[in-house]
């Protein structure tokens, strides 16, 4: 199985950010046996987040993907991610519920 990380934001791309996610996400991976292919940085610009995800769809089976997933009008990866699969977004309400739900609890970080 083939899986690549794709972490997107400027911030992260000059250095602003230290990409600590990525090596977290990559070594819980390791941890239950499954390699990493690949690991990406992009910036918010829209073209070169397409281009980022057409490529990483291409060459893995899985594509995990951080960043771009907030309110700010940079944040353009679910939006991006569906042109490059040339689908629409759907809002599961059923999901949206039970992540908000999970948010207000706000003890879920110590738990990680």
């Amino acid at each position: 199985m083939l899986i690549e990380i794709l972490c997107t934001g400027d911030e992260i791309l000059t250095g602003k950010t230290v990409n600590t996610n990525y090596s977290h996400m990559a070594s819980r991976l390791n941890e239950v046996s499954l390699k990493m292919h690949w690991g990406t940085i992009v910036g918010d610009s829209r073209e070169d987040l397409r281009e980022a995800f057409e490529q990483a769809s291409k060459r893995a089976d899985i594509v995990i993907v951080n960043g771009g997933l907030g309110p700010t009008v940079d944040d353009l990866s679910q939006e991006i991610a569906a042109e490059a699969a040339g689908v629409k977004l759907k809002l599961n309400q059923a999901w949206l519920d039970r992540m908000l739900t999970f948010m207000r609890r706000g003890d879920h970080a110590s738990k990680q």
